[in-house]
């Protein structure tokens, strides 16, 4: 896949299982902070999940395993947070608490 950062959505699912975590923490001073990737939610199931994240730059994007996200490799993704991989090292992405 192409180093670049996966197309903006517009609307967030409908059917979002932390529909009301998302909610919550994008209303909440300081909990989404714009300069670095936040975990804003994941949707899905086990076998084909999907996250939702807030990027530096302040857009939300939908990434799967195997997409690009700032240079890193998104290896999987669990419910409450996000693996990735850059040249060897992982990296954890995981969710606010709200």
């Amino acid at each position: 896949m192409a180093d670049t950062e996966p197309g903006t959505i517009g609307a967030a699912p409908e059917m979002a299982p932390d529909m009301a975590t998302a909610e919550h923490l994008a209303t909440e001073a300081g909990a989404l902070v714009r300069g670095r990737f936040t975990l804003i939610g994941t949707i899905g199931t086990d076998d084909l999940r999907r996250a939702l994240v807030l990027t530096r730059g302040g857009d939300v994007v939908q990434v799967g395993v195997g997409d690009s996200l700032g240079g890193a490799r998104v290896d999987a993704i669990a419910p409450d947070h996000l693996l990735m991989s850059r040249n060897g090292r992982q990296q954890v992405l995981g969710m606010p608490r709200g």
